[in-house]
């Protein structure tokens, strides 16, 4: 809560304040506003630990004074931690505006944090999001209203244009509406923290669809549940007499959901609607093109003889050539004519998911090329049919969709302060009942009928004038190819991080937390994650005693030198624990200081002396156990350090089917380095070079003969590797057991 806070709404009015927490310049969490009220008390909100940069994180807390018309004003703020904020409960921290000077200033304010909670908190892969506004503006003339619908679109990073995500439908002549639950992919939206722009159109039935006004966003605030108010701001109208806003979107409620079902390919039944005539002597002969935004032409139509509303035949794209499904794609529509070049009708530009929300609104407008204002008739939508249906588990609904799971609904407290807040409630951080048991074709093909997805990332530093690497992003492309041809990873399940590009693809911190977290989100049981990651390693001060050496393992983002290295407690925060059991994840670490990368709790460590020698580099705390497992044994006996965590047959031990499988194989010890070379005949990592060799080799392979290749590839060839790689779970390991993915 607050106290004294300034005023900022005049003589007749209070604030209405409201609080944001800010990790550099993105913006990481919102409380509720509070209406006309100096001395606040906000409710309960979240603050993600990973999206704060961790616990020791400097993070800008700013108190906002709410305005319809968007203008908010700032308050004041202060800057803290994590930590600060929660270890010193009722600390009156003093609330600063940086405008305000003078000797008689003294704040604008007092900020008191009375109960702070940490906890668990599932990220889903999507949410279903009911939207309602208010005082929408007048587009239909004196004796109309507005035909309102919502259009969420994503900035992207590097990309010219925003990209759509989702759309409601359009509720008729109604400034109050309220829509029907808006599934909103995480992905889609570049990430739960990335900037969105939600646009609210007057719908027409000429296609020409007025805008009501607009606001920004992102996917953690709307299903914050803080009850935000945006105002909707029409930009031409902004100085004109007595303009406030054009209306307030709101959200209602929202709900963990599916991911909407995509296949590999989609078969299209198209046709024309009300094309304009350029033929004077006739009617137009249509045909249509579609190109991708590099130019590349993926289909052409048949042309259909003197006809404005032509049918034309079913054509087959598939999700790979379109670029994805938010690859951009341009549609035109073209007249064709004998004795002359060929006159384009109209053109639109469009996506794969943008299409796909055909069932809202069939009708796509096309635009005069000369002038984008003129609607030259419709590229209509009759339906689209999936190649590759559902994954096997789905629950097929309406348009291909997946059905709610049992117990569908938001989990206890979700998007509103939990009951009993200062402890989790019951259930708190877990799945909604059946969840887990989506059905999404794009993560098909996993071994035994489960989902199979990965994560690679490499990174070259490209830009930076030092601790440039040259085969990180070669490891990246070889592992994805390792990936499809050997273990059957469909490619559109593989997200490629590589600092070759810009967006979402690029490896920045935020986008790697991002991809980390679509990586585990959803998964259950019998599905098969991999995790690889060529680039630069490091080690930090530990700050949480968890390490006996006092040393946090990490990992630098292309962009480390203002946003931060990643740690390996945050790495296993976000990979390992929302793990199910009966999932299994595989990772390659290759990089420097990478042994431990995961804070897995058993270590297995090559050795070429006697069983139980000792090989240097830290360990994790763990307390010692006199119970020694069969794995543990077989693995000595072999050659072979066990080391950490509870034995198999200990106390507390797990027990199989009990918990995900967690394997990690890393490029050398703790205390070591891992080479960039050019020894295997193009530039990359020593070890990502070994394991595809010993992979692709091999036969009959174990877990611990793949370690053993491994090292026996850069120790014993002509190059005499000194990087010790290494190996570690969450389980005991069988080192007869085989090696699958």
């Amino acid at each position: 809560h607050a106290k004294g806070l300034d005023n900022k709404d005049g003589f007749l009015g209070k604030s209405d304040p409201y609080i944001v927490v800010k990790n550099g310049a993105k913006i990481i969490a919102k409380s509720n506003t509070v209406m006309n009220n100096l001395n606040p008390k906000w409710q309960p909100f979240d603050i993600d630990i990973a999206a704060a940069g961790g616990m020791n994180q400097q993070l800008t807390f700013s108190i906002i004074d709410y305005d319809e018309d968007g203008a908010h004003d700032l308050i004041g703020n202060f800057s803290a931690t994590l930590n600060e904020i929660t270890s010193s409960l009722n600390t009156e921290r003093l609330v600063i505006n940086p405008h305000k000077k003078g000797m008689l200033y003294k704040n604008s304010g007092k900020f008191i944090v009375t109960e702070a909670t940490r906890g668990t908190k599932p990220l889903y892969a999507a949410q279903k999001i009911v939207f309602a506004a208010k005082k929408l503006a007048k587009k239909d003339g004196p004796f109309g209203k507005s035909d309102p619908y919502v259009v969420i679109y994503a900035s992207i990073e590097g990309q010219e244009h925003d990209r759509f995500v989702a759309k409601t439908e359009h509720i008729m002549n109604d400034l109050n509406p309220t829509w029907d639950p808006l599934l909103v992919e995480t992905a889609a939206c570049g990430g739960i923290d990335n900037r969105l722009v939600i646009r609210v159109f007057d719908w027409d039935a000429d296609g020409t669809h007025d805008l009501i006004g607009v606001t920004t966003t992102t996917l953690r605030e709307l299903i914050s549940g803080s009850n935000i108010k945006f105002p909707l701001i029409e930009k031409a109208k902004v100085g004109m007499g007595g303009y406030v806003n054009s209306g307030l979107l709101t959200v209602v409620r929202t709900e963990p959901a599916h991911p909407e079902v995509f296949p590999a390919a989609y078969h299209i039944h198209a046709h024309g609607k009300k094309l304009k005539n350029l033929d004077f002597m006739g009617k137009s002969d249509p045909y249509f093109t579609i190109k991708t935004h590099s130019g590349q032409q993926l289909y052409k139509s048949e042309v259909i003889d003197n006809n404005l509303n032509p049918a034309w035949k079913s054509f087959k794209i598939t999700v790979e050539s379109a670029g994805g499904l938010d690859g951009r794609l341009t549609i035109d529509v073209h007249d064709k004519d004998d004795s002359t070049a060929d006159d384009m009708i109209g053109t639109m530009s469009t996506t794969l998911r943008h299409l796909n929300t055909f069932k809202v609104n069939p009708f796509f407008p096309l635009r005069n090329p000369k002038n984008h204002a003129l609607v030259t008739g419709f590229f209509f939508i009759e339906k689209m049919e999936h190649e590759g249906a559902a994954a096997p588990g789905g629950h097929p609904g309406p348009h291909g969709s997946s059905a709610p799971p049992p117990g569908y609904g938001a989990p206890p407290g979700y998007g509103a302060p939990p009951p009993g807040y200062g402890a989790p409630p019951a259930g708190y951080g877990q799945p909604p009942a059946g969840y887990g048991g989506y059905s999404d074709p794009r993560l098909a093909g996993g071994g035994g009928g489960g989902n199979k997805r990965a994560l690679v990332i490499g990174i070259n530093y490209i830009g930076h004038s030092k601790g440039r690497l040259n085969g990180c992003i070669n490891d990246a492309n070889m592992v994805r190819k390792l990936l499809t041809d050997r273990f059957g990873f469909p490619a559109a399940n593989i997200r490629m991080l590589t600092d070759d590009q810009e967006g979402p693809g690029k490896p920045t911190k935020a986008n790697i937390l991002e991809a980390c977290r679509w990586l585990t989100a959803g998964v259950r049981p019998g599905d098969t994650l991999f995790f690889h990651y060529s680039g630069h390693g490091s080690q930090v001060q530990d700050l949480n005693g968890d390490e006996e050496d006092g040393m946090d393992e990490t990992i630098l983002p292309c962009d480390y030198n203002s946003a931060g290295q990643i740690i390996d407690d945050v790495l296993h925060d976000i990979l390992v624990k929302p793990l199910p059991p009966g999932s299994k994840m595989l990772s390659l670490m290759d990089c420097c200081h990478s042994g431990t990368g995961l804070d897995l709790p058993y270590e297995v460590t090559l050795s070429n002396k006697v069983p139980h020698a000792a090989t240097p580099g830290k360990k994790k705390k763990s307390k010692k156990s006199k119970y020694l497992g069969m794995a543990a044994k077989k693995l000595m006996a072999l050659g072979m350090e066990v080391a950490l965590g509870p034995q198999a047959g200990a106390p507390g031990s797990v027990a199989p089917g009990t918990t995900a499988e967690v394997y990690l194989y890393s490029g050398c010890r703790d205390d070591q380095t891992s080479a960039d070379t050019n020894a295997f005949g193009a530039s990359g990592g020593a070890m990502t070079n070994a394991f595809y060799q010993t992979i692709t080799k091999g036969q009959g392979l174990t877990w611990y003969s793949v370690l053993l290749g491994m090292r026996d590839i850069l120790h014993n060839g002509p190059h005499k590797f000194t990087q010790v790689p290494q190996l570690s779970s969450n389980i005991p390991i069988d080192p007869d057991r085989p090696f699958s993915l």
